[in-house]
């Protein structure tokens, strides 16, 4: 008798002790049936023709029925493994709802952003980009108030010592502005090696972006903020500052309706001792312009001496942009743009806004004229001028300019003071 053979008593199927799950128990691995119980019940397979009868027996027998799973015993173990596994490292298979479904896993919630902070400022988000620096809003958490805060650029720090503290008497020159029209300057400093300034928080879009996203504007609209931003010159001049990169960039408007000059002081390089070469350097050099070609006054272009009406020049552009929706020279070659402004004249004003009145026109031309003492003498003439503008006033018949001999190049030629 071999002891590995074995033939199952129930189904008559025969085994090894290879089929044998556990040996301790021997069973049948069909029907579970028990095998060996002693050796009575065990039966040997030496004799061929006795294994092919019982092969034929095994094959005639009736086969049992076989056991359906009991879904709710197998949740039972499922969570009973589960238990078990609970300080364990092994994963646990995903539960799944009464639809099949896998249930969705509670996710851990997030980590809050790390505080920026600089110096005594916790920064809040980043407002934008310039030639000279990246701009932040703010909190002082000293004084307890938003604020705008500007880094300037460590390539333009270290590019001149002397530069940078210059840039900081004038800062505090600035700093003692205090108008409803100019956005204050709180303070200027340096912390680890980065040079910032202090500003106040405007909550509102620049002129700039507002034309591009609404396009060109309503009349009474740039009147008003023309009107703002030359109030707040006026008071500038009144202390010897003068701005000297005045453009829709750096005028803002306020929820209160105010619009409001921004970065006073900070676009020195234009004054006495800079020669036309150092001016073109500066312009073209990437992350250092100094300036804003498009609205720079014929005499910043020659990088002469620059007073008040400099400032009301680059204004005048300013308003051209307003209601034309571009500027008075437009494009991007720097060299075209300075010669433009020297020698050129831009498109009739009329043309691009059939709403400019001719008294509006000819305020605005006499700001953009090329030669500074035929421009208004200070911003309180400006100011003047447009308090009493009739903005309802009908245009001039079209041919009147004809009629007194003079074209539209004419026109512009006899206001600039040119033959």
């Amino acid at each position: 008798m071999a002891i590995t053979d074995f033939v199952c008593p129930n189904c008559k199927r025969p085994l090894s002790l290879t089929d044998v799950v556990d040996p301790s128990d021997l069973r049948c691995v069909k029907c579970d049936t028990p095998l060996v119980n002693g050796k009575e019940e065990t039966q040997s397979f030496s004799n061929p023709s006795q294994e092919i009868l019982k092969d034929q027996e095994y094959a005639s027998a009736p086969r049992p029925i076989p056991q359906r799973s009991d879904p709710k015993r197998k949740r039972l173990e499922t969570r009973r493994r589960i238990k078990s596994r609970e300080f364990s490292n092994e994963k646990v298979p995903p539960l799944r709802s009464k639809s099949g479904s896998t249930a969705k896993q509670a996710t851990p919630p997030k980590e809050a952003p790390k505080e920026e902070r600089f110096g005594k400022f916790k920064i809040l988000k980043q407002l934008g980009e310039g030639g000279m620096g990246t701009v932040y809003k703010a909190v002082n958490t000293i004084m307890n108030r938003e604020v705008a805060l500007k880094m300037i650029r460590p390539e333009f720090a270290m590019a001149d010592e002397a530069n940078m503290k210059r840039f900081h008497r004038e800062a505090a020159a600035a700093a003692g502005l205090i108008h409803p029209n100019i956005v204050t300057l709180y303070s200027s400093g340096e912390e680890n090696g980065q040079h910032y300034l202090e500003l106040e928080f405007v909550d509102g879009p620049s002129a700039e972006s507002l034309v591009m996203k609404r396009g060109k504007q309503n009349v009474a609209i740039a009147v008003r903020i023309v009107r703002d931003a030359a109030r707040g010159l006026l008071e500038a001049h009144s202390h010897n500052i003068v701005h000297r990169d005045i453009k829709p960039d750096n005028i803002l408007l306020s929820s209160d309706g105010n619009a409001k000059i921004a970065d006073f002081g900070l676009a020195k390089g234009y004054g006495e001792g800079v020669d036309s070469q150092t001016m073109m350097t500066q312009l073209t050099e990437p992350g250092m312009a100094v300036g804003t070609p498009h609205y720079m006054s014929p005499e910043q272009c020659e990088a002469a001496d620059l007073d008040g009406s400099s400032d009301i020049y680059s204004l005048g552009c300013t308003f051209y942009f307003l209601l034309a929706g571009e500027p008075p020279f437009p494009g991007n070659d720097i060299m075209k743009i300075m010669h433009q402004h020297l020698l050129e004249f831009p498109t009739d004003l009329r043309e691009r806004n059939e709403h400019v009145t001719d008294d509006l026109n000819d305020i605005i031309v006499k700001m953009m004229n090329k030669i500074p003492d035929k421009r208004y003498p200070d911003m309180s003439a400006l100011i003047k001028d447009l308090n009493t503008l009739d903005l309802t006033a009908r245009k001039k018949p079209a041919d009147s300019v004809e009629k007194k001999d003079k074209s539209i190049t004419a026109y512009w030629l006899g206001l600039f003071g040119k033959d």
